[in-house]
Formats: structure tokens, sequence, C-alpha cells
């Protein structure tokens, strides 16, 4: 028997983005949702005590030269981090919302008087300039962005101690930088098809998992940047997202033939398998969400049929489905501590809470 499903009510829907929303992502401190978008921008929500987002943001983003595609939070949800289709990467401070550093940007050494740029010398990496009182010339050089990723960046991920940042590309590698010089410490060629997804173990940080349009789903040994194991779905289809279970014993991915998979990555077994939904095309996030009255979570995922279905994670039976959306649902998130969560379809945010309310056009069947 699957637990017993409430149902859910769409407490606000809110125009967030100009262009469609490519991710949501509460912060570790459970006050602020960031939210990006294919507009080129990450926006900072407060949440307030009444479960509603305020508006306007409390800070957007700006500074990515196309469409970001991924924003998550450092563990002391004081930065935030972003991909983006210029095949770069930003770090941000979220209180003065400027960004620290530019990962994959081209790498200047500069004299620190350097202050006035005056020409790029054609054919060389050199520009001259003059110091700060206007008297002294002075060169710099532009190091080459050996370290840059080569095709967009689509995913971003902390480790759970702040000081690595993950990134995921269409270049099918994976880069890991650190935090604190800005620079690449790593480059591991982890798959044959664009990386779609990424994200560290929840506790101490020592795995990896990515996710790659070639079908695969993997866990990496952080350290030594080892394989560990590699899950790959029958018959084989591309993986739009994967990520650990909040006890991090599990792997929780989906997948482009319309299934959501959970891997026992220590026993190299698919232990589940939840279907119900529509997903052929688009990568989707999928989030594990606290019931209210129930001790068992529950397993979440939107659908390109604008709904958001939920399973029951041992018996693997669809318990709600929401309707409400007018677009493919890509973006979920659910509240680490509250009963709530948030969904993205084009343009739009939808908070969901508990509770029922056909009249606002919104319903959930129960299965």
């Amino acid at each position: 028997m699957a637990t017993p499903a409430p149902a859910w009510r769409a407490q606000q829907t809110l125009p967030a983005h100009t262009k469609p929303i490519s991710s949501l992502s509460f912060s570790p401190d459970d006050s602020l949702l960031a939210s990006s978008s294919a507009d080129s921008s990450v926006k900072i929500w407060r949440l307030t005590a009444a479960d509603q987002l305020e508006v306007p943001p409390k800070t957007s983003l700006y500074g990515h030269e196309a469409g970001v595609s991924a924003a998550c939070w450092s563990p002391d949800s004081r930065h935030l981090a972003s991909a983006a289709d210029d095949r770069t990467a930003r770090l941000w401070d979220v209180e003065t919302a400027k960004t620290l550093a530019t990962l994959g940007a081209t790498h200047r050494s500069l004299d620190a008087a350097l202050t006035t740029p005056l020409l790029l010398l054609e054919g060389s990496s050199a520009t001259l300039g003059l110091d700060k009182d206007g008297l002294n010339a002075a060169a710099a050089t532009s190091e080459p962005p050996v370290e840059s990723h080569t095709g967009f960046v689509s995913c971003v991920a902390f480790n759970p101690q702040g000081s690595l940042v993950a990134t995921g590309s269409h270049d099918e590698t994976v880069r890991l930088w650190d935090v604190r010089s800005g620079r690449s410490v790593a480059i591991i060629g982890a798959h044959q098809e664009p990386v779609v997804s990424v994200e560290f173990h929840p506790t101490d940080g020592s795995l990896l998992v990515t996710a790659g349009y070639d079908g695969l789903t993997r866990v990496w040994d952080v350290a030594s940047r080892q394989c560990l194991r590699s899950f790959i779905s029958e018959p084989a289809a591309p993986v739009g997202s994967a990520r650990f279970t909040p006890n991090g014993r599990y792997v929780l991915s989906s997948t482009l033939d319309g299934s959501v998979r959970l891997w026992d990555y220590m026993r190299d077994i698919c232990a589940r398998v939840y279907t119900g939904h529509v997903n052929r095309k688009f990568s989707m996030q999928c989030a594990f969400l606290q019931q209210q009255g129930s001790k068992q979570p529950v397993v979440a995922c939107g659908s390109e049929d604008n709904r958001i279905f939920m399973w029951d994670v041992a018996t693997q039976e669809v318990n709600s489905v929401i309707t409400g959306h007018e677009h493919p649902v890509l973006a979920l998130a659910a509240h680490p501590t509250r009963a709530l969560m948030v969904s993205g379809s084009n343009r739009d945010i939808k908070m969901w809470i508990p509770g029922d309310d056909k009249a606002n056009g919104t319903s959930h069947e129960a299965k």
C-alpha cells in the first residue's frame, strides 16, 4: 500500500523570470530560494513565515552572457554558484550581489597598480596601461583560459565543506575548482556525451555523482578522481539529473525514458523504478519530500504533461499527481524542514503547501 497522500494546493504563483526557469534551490539555512533562468539571471527570493516568496526578490544576480542552467548554494548560505551557456560558472556574494570569481574566465596577471588600460597588442596576450598616477607605463599579460570548459556549463555543485565547486559541461568533462583561488584543480573525462548533473555526497563530500546524455550515472571518488560505479538503464536513455538521497545511501536519477531510478550504489543495483510521468525531451529536477504526519519521504518529479508526480519510496506507487501548471514542469525543490515545495514551469514559480484548492484551478489526484 502506498503512503496516504495529502492534498496539495498552490499557495502562490509568481511570474519570476522573462524566460524559462532552469533550476530551483532552497538555501541550507532554509530562508532563501534561488531560481535560475534562460534569461541569464539568478534571482534570490526570501521565504516568509507565511510560506510565500517575498516580492520583489531580495536580489538579482546579473553577469552571465547567456542562459543560466543551474544554481547552487554554499553550505553557509552566504554564497551561490551558477552555471551558464557562456561556458563559465560564477561564484557570487549573495548579500552584495557581486561576482567573487568567474570560473573559466581568462586569468590576467596584472600589476596591482595598473588601473588604466590603453591598448591590447594585436597578436599578443599583453595589455599596455598606466599606473594610478598616470606617470608610468606597465604591461599585463593574459593567460590562455586552458582551464575553461569548451562547451556550455550545465551543472554546478558545492562540496559540504564549501572548499570545492564541481562543474559539468557539454564538453563531456567535470572540473573541480578551488573556491579560494578560483582555479581548476582537476579535470575528469566523465562521460561521452554532455554532462548535465553533478552533486557531492551530502555528508563528507568524498563522493561525486554525475549524469550524462550517454545514459550513464556515475559515482566518483573525489580524492582519486576514480569512477567507483557506473549505472545504465535498460534500454539505455539519456540521464537528465542525478542526486544523492539526503542520507547519502542511494542515488536518484531521472532518465529521458519516463522513469526515475533509485540506485543502491553500495550494492551496485537498481533498487526502485518510479514511472507514470512524461519525460522524453528535457532534463528535470527530482526531489525528496517529507510529508506531514509521515516519517517516510516521497519522491517527486515534474512532467512534460504539465503535472507533478509523487511516488511512495518503498512501494513505487504513484500516490499524488498535482496539476495547475500550463507548461512542462522542469524545476522542483522541496524545503528541507517545512512541508512545502516549489516548482518551476516556463517563467513561473509555484509554491505548494498541503491542502486542497480546486477553486484556484489546482487539483490533487490520489492514486
